[in-house]
């Protein structure tokens, strides 16, 4: 750490790094002193070849360097002043070239910024139109009440792009001539002139369903979109072609020369104009050959990587966490072999940017999210206002999912305070909080042993979602599932020896497909295969005795069934039909005579419910109705008197920022 970004180089350059056993206890000697030797600042002083170091890795007693297991007494020897300088200096120089990703790289330079929108509630999505002069974007409370608006850069009122004020409007795009903005609404995608009037629908809602994202080619004459993992491209009087397929894809941008489609992979849900709009799971970032459907990684899938657009045909600019907050950084995607990533922006705050078309101005949300952790006394009859709860959780951080242990004594949930997503516990009643993980990959959804001696996650530390469990003595962690599968949502058996949990089936990251498996645990200590124990199911929780496991059907479940834990017949708990609330996240009650569930209504507002665990109707415990202060994720926790629930505060305003000449770091 450093108070700017030379200070950190310098001390690269100039500091022993700090023994890893500080950050995890159970790393053995030879590991440290293999990795410590490998990070010596002299050439002479570090491994040979990589073999040498592997066989440091793999081996107790290879050998190390001398300077690595003698580390501690040189830490008090001073560096002579001039050296000192010289190695600054040098420091310094590097750090002015890494800043454009090397010789050549040039990077436009961050200029004068404005805001452009200033009203409560959310104004996201921007699009800026190619003179630069106009930005439309999507507004409203809520993401699922959002209407499209254009508004000049310079000052004036919001103008709305249609009258139509009962469908959800999102995503703007700009007609290459600035006539006319396209958005998505209804399923499909309109358009409608850029100062309002009637909307012309340009692509009708898909077969397999809604789209996702769409946008006009440069030269006017075609429309990209897509749908669930599927790029198509459609021609006036042509059928739509299929062009190419990848997980989750969305946020495409088209080059200048309309040969080429760079896109977002994975969390659909990013910018989606629904309850889940924010959400912090990783991607990354695709280019896609038009003409031959060819897809090429731009990006791996350890950040979230989202909302890339063209500066020129050989460089693009994006937004990722890869750092902390989410800021702007450039690449250039046609290269071959590597491709260095520049750092354009700290501490922006971006969520989804557009670019002028003569390159020269950027528009961006500055989307801030919050979400804590509430506590609401169980109500024994009639319904409750949920805003009469008590907060547990406090900060200005995103918490995403939570559950409440077995005693009943901790909070587990997930926080985004650190910069990527770790895992926390809390007494439930508040307190300081607990730090449980630390690794750069995003942890979800903890789960505390019944014993309390390990925590049940899901990680993306493999590049994939995968189920863990890590014991809280500093034991190694361990990774319970290796599948291609996306599992998460662990909930531990009540004898602590079994992990329900459910998958996303297929690419794309959906409950529609899901189905819920088990893996139990050997006496020995290591996890058995999982075994499938519901083809469609989600939301899988033990009953207090473990003999059987409750769960949803469907992404917005119409049904709400219980399996004995050893596999059977489901039975019907509730069905919600079409009139009902659709169950999201269930739980069981401390008793196991009652099921809890969350649920939310078309415009997204949530409520909570409470049903017999023999079946029954369904009665309302508390509804969210106050669209300023909503419950937006589908995150239940039940704990033996009280319900716990997150509280949404979120907050966006469009910019625009200028570019000024570009910096070749010279």
């Amino acid at each position: 750490a450093g108070p700017t970004s030379q200070a950190i180089v310098a001390k690269v350059m100039t500091e022993d790094p700090k023994p890893l056993t500080i950050q995890r206890r159970s790393i053995p000697d030879a590991v440290e002193a293999a990795v410590l030797t490998a990070l010596e600042k002299l050439p002479a002083d570090r491994f040979a070849t990589a073999a040498e170091f592997s066989q440091a890795l793999a081996t107790a007693d290879a050998p190390v360097r001398a300077a690595a297991r003698h580390r501690a007494a040189r830490r008090g020897i001073g560096i002579v002043p001039a050296a000192a300088g010289a190695i600054t200096i040098a420091a310094i120089a590097w750090w002015l070239g890494s800043r454009t990703g090397g010789a050549g790289e040039a990077a436009p330079v961050m200029d004068r910024s404005m805001p452009v929108t200033w009203d409560r509630g959310l104004e996201v999505h921007p699009a800026v139109s190619p003179d630069g002069r106009l930005v439309a974007y999507a507004a409203g409370p809520t993401a699922m009440n959002l209407r499209v608006f254009v508004r000049p850069v310079s000052g004036g009122r919001a103008v709305p792009l249609v009258d139509d004020t009962t469908a959800r409007q999102s995503q703007p795009k700009w007609s290459p001539d600035g006539t006319r903005v396209l958005f998505l609404s209804r399923g499909g995608a309109f358009s409608a002139p850029s100062f309002g009037g009637p909307s012309l629908q340009e692509v009708p809602a898909h077969v397999s369903g809604d789209i996702n994202w769409a946008a006009w080619s440069p030269d006017g004459g075609r429309i990209g979109y897509t749908v669930g993992d599927s790029v198509f491209v459609q021609t006036p009087g042509e059928a739509s072609r299929f062009i190419a397929t990848a997980p989750e894809i969305s946020l495409c941008s088209w080059s200048p020369d309309g040969g080429a489609l760079a896109c977002a992979s994975g969390n659909l849900q990013y910018a989606l104009a629904n309850q889940q709009f924010g959400n912090l799971s990783p991607s990354q970032l695709l280019l896609i050959n038009v003409s031959d459907g060819s897809v090429d990684t731009l990006t791996d899938r350890s950040a979230s990587n989202q909302s890339p657009v063209w500066l020129d045909d050989e460089r693009l600019v994006f937004v990722s966490n890869r750092h902390g907050p989410r800021d702007l950084y450039m690449m250039r995607p046609r290269a071959r072999g590597a491709r260095p990533v520049t750092r354009l922006t700290t501490g922006l705050g971006a969520h989804t940017i557009s670019l002028s078309r003569d390159g020269h101005r950027i528009a961006y949300a500055a989307l801030t999210t919050r979400a804590n952790v509430w506590a609401l006394p169980i109500p024994a009859a009639g319904a409750v206002s949920p805003y009469t709860a008590t907060q547990v959780t406090h900060g200005n951080q995103l918490v995403e999912s939570f559950t409440v242990s077995a005693d009943g004594r901790w909070l587990l949930y997930d926080s985004n305070l650190a910069g990527n997503a770790d895992l926390y516990r809390i007494p439930v009643g508040g307190g300081e909080p607990e730090r449980l993980t630390t690794d750069p990959a995003d942890d979800f959804f903890p789960e505390l042993a019944p014993d309390g001696r390990e925590v049940a996650f899901h990680s993306w530390r493999t590049g994939n979602r995968d189920i863990f469990v890590q014991p809280l003595d500093g034991r190694p962690v361990q990774q319970v599932t290796a599948t291609a599968r996306q599992e998460v949502g662990p909930k531990w058996s009540p004898d602590g020896q079994a992990l329900a949990y459910f998958e996303f089936e297929g690419p794309n990251d959906t409950l529609a497909r899901s189905a819920i498996w088990i893996s139990r645990r050997a006496p020995g200590g290591a996890w058995a295969a999982p075994e499938r124990l519901v083809e469609r199911g989600n939301w899988a929780v033990w009953s207090p005795d473990g003999g059987r496991i409750a769960y949803a059907v469907g992404s917005v479940a119409q049904r709400l069934l219980t399996i004995p834990a050893a596999g059977g017949s489901p039975t019907l708990v509730y069905s919600a039909g079409d009139t009902g609330p659709r169950p999201e996240q269930v739980s069981w009650s401390a008793d196991g005579r009652s099921l809890f569930f969350k649920s939310h209504d078309a415009n997204g507002l949530a409520s909570v419910w409470t049903v017999p665990s023999a079946g029954g109707t369904p009665r309302l415990l508390t509804r969210f109705d106050d669209p300023a202060r909503p419950s937006s994720r589908f995150n239940l926790a039940v704990g033996r008197t009280h319900l716990y629930f997150s509280i949404d505060e979120r907050q966006s305003d469009v910019w625009v920022l200028d570019l000024g000449a570009a910096s070749d770091g010279r």
